[in-house]
């Protein structure tokens, strides 16, 4: 009884409780002859329930398992009650029979479900050698009474209540019935799941063209493909950590060095320690902080935090690089009826009229110009009859209204970027990149199909990075993620069909139309784009203009 809560015990003081037998007709189980005691030999089998006080809650309550063992001779059974007390209640001993179903009181775990012994059994099944729901539940109810039996001399009523979940067959299947309703929703979830993953290449090699691009410190494009990070990452699908009160410990070894500037206190705590014993009170911070700490790790203040890279191609940077920073302006009008109604409306909104004033006093009040009343009378004389203001003014004034036409700000543009390459591999190894650079732009740029069928994913998203050795070209603009519209490829850019002996291709003309995810704001340029909107300071705007143009060159 060690560890049982001591105001939880049955009569005897065991922990095992083995309850009186039933006998069954091996062929009419499940009929209405299925119980008979009078009858011996080998035309029956035999059935006892076994309960045991299986462990302790955190809140201190007992959960219990039952299991139902079955002989299927007289013999088995006689061997079985021969067995000692301690033998057969202690130990947990079945003799020679077998267990055939079994339960628990625990949250999430089923009250009676059949073991795997007890799905082969000859006995439970029917006619074609199918699993017999009647023969099932003809066991689970006489393990109920037999339950019952167990308990209704027991004096302690927690015992009894605790039982309750199996000798209350209502009881025990409605909790079942709530397990296999979850289980089937997480089945269909997780097929749905499995439909909608989209079928799309997951990695692509890096790719070089010209092959010595890739040692050289030359200047080039780097285009990265991307693709969106999984959900549930390292942060949300690690195993946590609980910090032990005493004893040796290590910290995890997953998570990632801080960036002491950004995150100073947890750097010089944390940096360096992966995988070392530490002490109780360091660690017990670590495991208060440790959502941060991995989610710090990842860089969730980077733009790319939310992507993963799943391929690099560097190629030369190519000829008539151009950029075209827009917004939107478009004309505006404002008709008098509109300017008024407009201006007493942003009164009432400003709180600039007096409260017991009414909608009808405040426009009165607007209109005591005799041309504002006659330009509306017109507008509402034209709504009216269908003819245009402006014209029905012009035959009876003379005028026309004053649309108050100004050129008012629309909105930003996204940016488009096109490039034009010349690929002329030189040998073998430069032409298999040629094909793989040409393959992997144009399938990470094909929609993804689901294996559902039903939706279609994204393309992949690409970062651009005009590069100045192993540094971002301060002379030329920096992009934002961007999609690519359109690969373009022209296999004979001379108009001449040429191959080499192994049917390559002499040259390729590779054109490329990216456009920008995201547009452009002023404060991208001081905040280079790697801070929140909502976590920026007025700082970034330093009075150093040309000092900032020189350590971040044009920008985007």
């Amino acid at each position: 009884m060690s560890g049982i809560n001591s105001n939880e015990v049955f009569n005897d003081g065991n922990k095992y409780q083995v309850s009186k037998v039933n006998t069954f007709r091996k062929k009419n189980l499940g009929s209405r002859q299925r119980f008979d005691r009078s009858r011996g030999g080998n035309n029956n089998f035999y059935t006892t329930t076994r309960v045991v006080q299986d462990g302790v809650l955190p809140t201190g309550e007992i959960h219990y398992k039952r299991e139902v063992i079955m002989f299927d001779s007289k013999s088995k059974l006689d061997d079985y009650n021969n067995l000692s007390d301690e033998e057969r209640l202690t130990n947990g001993n079945t003799g020679n029979g077998i267990i055939i179903a079994e339960g628990s009181t625990l949250a999430g775990e089923k009250s009676f479900k059949l073991t795997e012994a007890g799905a082969n059994s000859d006995f439970l099944k029917d006619g074609n050698g199918k699993l017999d729901q009647k023969k099932i539940d003809s066991i689970q109810k006489a393990s109920a009474g037999q339950v019952k039996d167990i308990v209704k001399d027991e004096k302690n009523s927690k015992v009894k209540q605790s039982l309750e979940g199996f000798s209350n067959n209502r009881k025990a299947n409605s909790k079942d019935d709530e397990i296999d309703s979850k289980a089937a929703e997480d089945a269909a979830e997780k097929k749905q799941k499995a439909l909608d993953k989209r079928l799309a290449r997951g990695k692509y090699p890096d790719m070089f063209y010209p092959i010595h691009i890739r040692d050289s410190l030359q200047d080039k494009l780097k285009i990265t493909i991307l693709k969106p990070k999984d959900e549930n990452s390292s942060a949300s699908k690690r195993k946590r950590f609980a910090s032990k009160k005493t004893g040796n410990q290590l910290l995890p070894n997953d998570y990632k060095n801080l960036d002491a500037s950004k995150y100073p206190k947890l750097a010089a705590a944390f940096n360096n320690k992966q995988g070392k014993y530490v002490g109780y009170g360091l660690r017990n911070s670590f495991a208060r902080s440790q959502d941060k700490i991995y989610a710090a790790g990842e860089n969730i203040d980077q733009p790319e935090f939310d992507k993963t890279p799943i391929g690099h191609i560097f190629l030369p940077i190519p000829d008539g690089v151009t950029d075209q920073n827009k917004v939107n302006f478009g004309a505006g009008t404002l008709n008098p009826l509109q300017k008024i109604t407009s201006g007493a409306a942003l009164q009432f909104l400003r709180g600039k009229t007096k409260k017991e004033e009414s909608t009808g006093a405040v426009l009165k009040r607007a209109v005591k110009d005799q041309n504002t009343r006659r330009a509306i009378t017109n507008l509402i004389a034209g709504s009216a009859t269908g003819v245009n203001t402006d014209e029905l003014l012009a035959r009876t004034e003379g005028s026309i209204l004053n649309n108050n036409l100004a050129l008012l700000f629309k909105g930003p543009a996204l940016r488009t970027f096109t490039f034009q390459f010349l690929l002329s591999p030189r040998d073998r190894s430069e032409a298999l990149q040629v094909r793989q650079i040409i393959r992997a732009l144009k399938q990470s740029s094909a929609a993804q199909r689901t294996r559902g069928g039903i939706f279609l994913g994204a393309p992949n998203t690409y970062e651009l990075k005009f590069m100045s050795g192993l540094q971002p070209h301060g002379f030329l603009p920096r992009i934002k993620h961007c999609a690519l519209l359109s690969v373009g490829v022209n296999y004979m850019p001379e108009n001449t069909y040429m191959t080499y002996e192994d049917t390559s291709m002499v040259s390729y003309s590779l054109s490329l139309s990216f456009q920008e995810l995201e547009s452009i704001y002023n404060d991208d340029y001081d905040s280079d784009n790697e801070t929140p909107v909502d976590k920026l300071e007025d700082g970034i705007f330093e009075t150093d203009f040309a000092g900032q143009a020189k350590s971040r060159g044009i920008g985007f």
